[in-house]
C-alpha cells in the first residue's frame, strides 16, 4: 500500500468513526429524553439545517453507492426537540440510503 493510498483509508476509517461517534451520542440523547420524558426542551428550529447536517454525515455512504438526492427547500421552522427530530431524521436518511439501489434515486427529502 504506498503512502496516497494509505492516507485515503486512513479518513475513510475517521470519516467511519465520527459517524460512530454521532451516532452514539444521538442515542445516550435519546435515552435520556426517554428518561426525563417530562423535562423534553422545545425550541424553535430550522429543520433544513439539521437535515444538512445528517446529509453531510453520511455523504460518504451515498457516494459509495452513487446515489442521487434530491433535495427541496423547507422555509418554515417547527416547534419541536432538536435532538428528537435529528435522530429521527438520520434513522429516516440512514435507511433510505441503506435500502436504495446504487446508482438510485432518494425523490424529494424535504
Amino acid at each position: 500500500m504506498d503512502i496516497l493510498e494509505f492516507k485515503k483509508q486512513t479518513e475513510k476509517i475517521k470519516a467511519r468513526a465520527e459517524n460512530v461517534v454521532e451516532l452514539l451520542q444521538s442515542l445516550l440523547n435519546w435515552s435520556k429524553y426517554g428518561i426525563e420524558s417530562n423535562k423534553t426542551i422545545k425550541e424553535f428550529i430550522n429543520p433544513e439545517e439539521l437535515y444538512n447536517n445528517v446529509f453531510e454525515l453520511f455523504d460518504h455512504v451515498r457516494k459509495r453507492k452513487n446515489i442521487e438526492l434530491k433535495i427541496g427547500t423547507l422555509d418554515n421552522t417547527i416547534l419541536s426537540n432538536r435532538e428528537l427530530v435529528k435522530f429521527l431524521f438520520r434513522n429516516l436518511y440512514h435507511n433510505a440510503l441503506k435500502f436504495t439501489n446504487e446508482n438510485g434515486v432518494i425523490p424529494n427529502v424535504l
